[in-house]
């Protein structure tokens, strides 16, 4: 299990390092900077969007391994067995990974939106709770479990 989740991290942090490297090299191009000013810390222009660069890395990577982890052998010995015994539940479960996926294409857009043109706190976090609640309806199996068996918040 630690092997399997060190290759996530791993893969999440090789895809986003690149990513980033790349916005940050084309984000100039398009004008998606942030200039400096009175109030802000730097004092050139910082490129903008790093964040969905890294948003789409560590989903691309959840994806791939939804999508692959079914057609390999479940018997496998690099898979943790929590995996390999529920694997026919996966499937069921694609669709509310897309959920959250949505739900944090949201707010990560949000985010780029504010450091664009500034919407403020309490708009982002209007967005934030809209989303929430939104997941919860759509979705109301959904639980924050914080990684531990017992949930946080049912």
């Amino acid at each position: 299990m630690i092997i399997t989740g060190a290759a996530i991290l791993v893969a999440s942090f090789v895809l986003s390092l690149i990513g980033t490297l790349i916005v940050r090299s084309v984000a100039p191009l398009i004008g998606l900077v942030d200039r400096p000013a009175a109030r802000k810390l730097h004092t050139r222009p910082m490129p903008l969007g790093g964040g969905l660069a890294i948003f789409a890395a560590v989903n691309a990577v959840v994806f791939a391994g939804a999508v692959l982890v079914p057609w390999l052998d479940g018997s496998a010995e690099w898979m943790p067995h929590v995996i390999a015994n529920n694997l026919h539940l996966l499937a069921a479960k694609l669709p509310t990974l897309l959920l959250i996926a949505g739900g944090g294409l949201v707010v990560s857009a949000v985010g780029l939106v504010d450091d664009v043109w500034g919407l403020g706190p309490w708009v982002r976090l209007a967005v934030e709770l809209v989303v929430a609640v939104l997941l919860f309806i759509i979705s109301p199996e959904l639980r924050i479990t914080a990684f531990t068996p017992a949930s946080i918040a049912s």
